[in-house]
């Protein structure tokens, strides 16, 4: 049965994800709080069942929604963020090493701790020594502010419910109190093309007439997406102009249209363009006002004769080259310029087996990239700029996305949407592994709780996956399937040979066998999963649970385990007490980047290092490299 979760934009518009798995559900004080992966998006965050973000393309709007003043502004010290409790805003802004203070007010507790588990790619940087998490309202907080900020950056929900009170004229008046005199305000304003509330969200708006009075819902010419220059507010029910010398009339009454009905023949992308042209009149004005109508030199967009209308457009394109003409020297903003750009540095999530494998053969020839200190504790020289995620296949993406992206994922699932480098002149093959040629490689485990006896069904499943019949889900998975006995066990510990799987008479009975652990032993497992469910006629869905979400939920599921049937999976070695473990097959881990880069072909275990720890940040930098 398959699950899908839909976002209702209108009554007759809706957008549908498929569902693999619901990761986290939770009705918070606030607000119902859902992740789920699927196979699109990645993992999907919605509040109140509205999208907020999926791994795919969160870094579009959290990019857009910093960068942009970022660049403009080139004395910003101080920034307040409000909501974006996901952690993507945050992670942008600690890019910039001027930013002494990030005070980040999200009113659900819950938003941050779900996000620090399942999004890790978002949360990354909330623990930034400049961060100081807020959990209260707005609201109150910002009433006490005054000329404080030199940002102030709204990332909340969608005007309805409880972010309801960031979409008024007192919260905007309060927010032009808390700006310094030069300070920019960013305001998420929701979608421009769907402006009409789904039912729920109409019902909502219904009960709070005040919402209406503020955000009238007639057609494009509203501001959705709101940029506060140099203290110049705009508040949503007041409009832009192209004719910058003509004062406005007055603002229009509660629910009044400014813009008239889009006649039949009008070409649908117009009202864009109009839209477009409101975004970048606000980069064309810097004069201050609290409240009310902005003062003469701004009016509103709306629908005009055609002669007109390209007028108006020649006018919005000699703005949008003269803007982006002054910020193409500014390496805020990614793709302005012919400066080469810096590396993108693209890692997995600590505790992943992937990227412990990685960081544990990575070195200069003094540190690794992952280190036990003179205390115990692990080190790590990962560079605090690298983007996590917390699946090979977000880090596939990531990376043949972006030309000056380089990443590492396991070799068997390397695809053709991404280029393999190789590494001191060896590339990751099976015979390089094999022989130990290729450095970056590890072990597949399997991890069961020492000491605790397994049920029928876990018992008859682990000789399984011991037996011959696992050589064919390594071979379909991309690994090397392990014969030598000693190397399938740890050190120390007693040779396990490759056995021939003996079926049973019927599927032993006994709860689900329930596996945890490493995303990138994903496809070998669901491989052996099917074949061994297929040999007692069963259906996989009845007969195991399956959740991967990195190696050392795998370890922490086993160490739990007080059924016996817990099988737990790592992809890097295990040598832990209390749990037993052996080595099913090996795997490179190999290191990737963009297709178009052709430039790098080599690169040796000192130049990964000093890539990944931030010593190199071009790579036109690398001494040497092919």
């Amino acid at each position: 049965m398959e699950l899908w979760f839909s976002e209702f934009h209108t009554p007759d518009v809706k957008h549908s994800i498929r569902v693999e798995r619901q990761l986290y559900s939770k009705q918070s004080d606030y607000q119902r709080i859902d992740i789920f992966e699927s196979p699109e998006f990645g993992r999907v965050l919605a509040l109140d069942g509205n999208v907020m973000l999926t791994e795919r393309d969160e870094f579009i709007y959290d990019e857009m929604i910093t960068h942009v003043p970022m660049a403009v502004h080139p004395g910003i010290r101080d920034i307040l963020v409000i909501g974006a409790g996901d952690g993507g805003v945050v992670r942008e802004l600690t890019r910039y090493d001027r930013v002494q203070r990030i005070d980040l007010v999200e009113m659900d507790p819950q938003v941050v701790e779900a996000c620090r588990i399942f999004l890790p790619g978002n949360a990354c940087r909330l623990d930034d020594a400049r961060v100081k998490i807020y959990f209260e309202n707005a609201l109150r907080f910002i009433r006490r502010c005054e000329a404080e900020y030199d940002l102030i950056i709204v990332d909340s929900n969608d005007p309805f419910g409880p972010s309801e009170g960031l979409f008024t004229r007192e919260f905007y008046g309060i927010c032009y109190n808390a700006l310094r005199e030069d300070g920019i305000m960013v305001n998420q304003q929701g979608s421009p093309f769907y402006a009409q509330p789904h039912p729920g969200q109409r019902q909502q708006q219904q009960q709070n007439p005040q919402r209406r009075k503020n955000h009238p819902e007639n057609g494009f010419h509203a501001v959705r997406l709101l940029f506060f220059l140099d203290g110049f507010i705009i508040p949503p029910n007041c409009d832009l102009r192209m004719n910058a010398r003509r004062p406005p009339p007055d603002c229009p009454p509660p629910g009044a249209a400014r813009r008239s009905p889009r006649r039949p023949e009008e070409h649908p992308g117009s009202a864009r363009r109009r839209s477009v042209a409101a975004f970048y009149m606000i980069f064309t004005h810097s004069r201050p006002f609290a409240g009310g109508c902005p003062p003469a030199g701004c009016g509103i967009i709306e629908a005009q004769p055609k002669e007109k209308e390209r007028t108006h457009m020649k006018r919005v394109k000699r703005m949008i080259a003269l803007l982006l003409a002054a910020l193409a020297p500014l390496p805020a903003l990614a793709g302005c310029g012919t400066e080469e750009k810096s590396i993108t540095v693209v890692v997995r999530e600590q505790g992943s087996g992937t990227r412990e494998a990685f960081d544990r053969v990575v070195t200069d020839g003094a540190h690794c990239l992952e280190e036990t200190g003179a205390d115990g504790k692990k080190v790590y020289h990962t560079a605090g700029g690298a983007v996590q995620y917390t699946k090979t296949g977000a880090v596939l993406s990531a990376v043949a996305s972006d030309k000056n992206a380089i990443g590492y994922i396991s070799l068997g699932s390397v695809n053709d949407s991404i280029r393999v480098v190789s590494v001191n002149g060896v590339a990751p093959t099976a015979e390089a592994v094999l022989a130990g040629d290729y450095k970056i490689q590890r072990p597949f485990v399997l991890m069961t709780r020492a000491g605790q006896p397994l049920t029928a069904r876990a018992a008859d499943f682990m000789r399984y996956l011991q037996s011959d019949a696992a050589r064919a889900h390594a071979g379909e998975a991309g690994c090397i399937f392990l014969e030598d006995a000693a190397m399938r066990a740890n050190t120390g510990r007693a040779p396990i040979p490759v056995t021939a799987f003996e079926k049973q008479e019927s599927l032993p009975g006994g709860d689900k066998i329930v596996i945890r652990g490493s995303t990138s032993m994903e496809q070998f497992i669901n491989s052996a999963v099917k074949g061994y469910a297929d040999l007692y006629g069963a259906a996989p869905e009845d007969v195991f649970d399956i959740q991967l979400e990195g190696s050392s939920v795998g370890r922490k599921a086993v160490e739990n385990d007080d059924k016996g049937n817990v099988i737990g999976l790592s992809s890097a070695a295990v040598d832990q007490d209390g749990i037993d473990s052996f080595n099913v097959c090996l795997d490179a881990v190999a290191v990737i980047v963009n297709k178009q880069n052709t430039e790098v072909t080599d690169l040796t275990l000192a130049q990964l290092y000093d890539i990944f720890s931030g010593k190199i940040t071009k790579f036109s930098e690398l001494d040497g490299a092919e």
